[in-house]
């Protein structure tokens, strides 16, 4: 099993890989910060089932990935994975969510098996899922080694906090998630470490407070726009992954 930043050439969606699916965009910036082979990555590549039908399809390749029996504990690992990553790719790219699609394996003949997931119903935890099979033909890259990109770097990093707060930021597109970020990692105190002043995270703690209850004890000295909530929360991150960072490296 491979961790991410493996230093070796690397064949193209080894093992089992997972489909993407959103706005082309948002998936050419998931490609373009998650490059091969350094783990997780992200490729696009033809996943035709007949030479007559050509089908694209941007797949992610992770770690996480390879030690599943089948394709729905694939699933289960993509589910919380994608979650994350779409926090991170908020951070680096300020990407929009994506989704996931279908889960393949290459088989040693270098054939994929293609697995879609219908009507997944919620029950706790878990899934309940209807599943088809294609079968697809695929062949062989290598890539050579690129350095590692932010959002490589940062899925290395990343703990039980940063975890809880990019799954938040991920879908952070209003006041209640950007709130919901802000308190996963951690309270006033902790974003005073990270070099913030007093009434840069007062005003996004009233602004929130304002907006979400429509009412506050306080006002706060300036209100901020969403995107300008974004913003401060992106660089919360960044700057503990960059601490993260720092421990890490020392």
């Amino acid at each position: 099993m491979e961790s991410a930043g493996s230093s070796h050439k690397h064949d193209l969606a080894d093992g089992w890989t997972v489909e993407l699916k959103g706005d082309p965009d948002d998936l050419e910036d998931w490609k373009a910060e998650l490059r091969p082979p350094n783990l997780p990555y992200v490729v696009l590549t033809d996943v035709s089932v007949s030479p007559e039908v050509e089908q694209n399809a941007y797949l992610l390749s992770a770690s996480e990935f390879q030690t599943c029996g089948d394709a729905a504990d694939v699933r289960e690992q993509a589910i919380p994975m994608l979650r994350e990553l779409n926090g991170l790719l908020s951070v680096a790219r300020d990407t929009r969510p994506v989704v996931l699609g279908r889960i393949f394996r290459r088989d040693l003949s270098g054939i994929y098996h293609g697995t879609a997931f219908l009507d997944a119903i919620m029950t706790g935890p878990r899934f309940r899922l209807s599943a088809y099979m294609t079968v697809i033909r695929q062949g062989k890259e290598v890539f050579d080694e690129p350095a590692l990109s932010f959002a490589q770097s940062a899925w290395a990093l990343k703990d039980g906090i940063l975890a809880a707060a990019l799954e938040h930021f991920g879908r952070a597109d209003n006041w209640h998630d950007l709130y919901k970020t802000y308190e996963a990692l951690g309270n006033k105190e902790e974003f005073l470490k990270l070099g913030f002043t007093r009434r840069e995270v007062a005003n996004f703690s009233l602004t929130a407070q304002l907006i979400r209850h429509h009412k506050t004890t306080s006002l706060p000295a300036r209100q901020l726009s969403l995107a300008e909530g974004r913003e401060f929360i992106a660089d919360a991150i960044r700057r503990r992954l960059a601490a993260g960072n720092s421990r890490h490296s020392s």
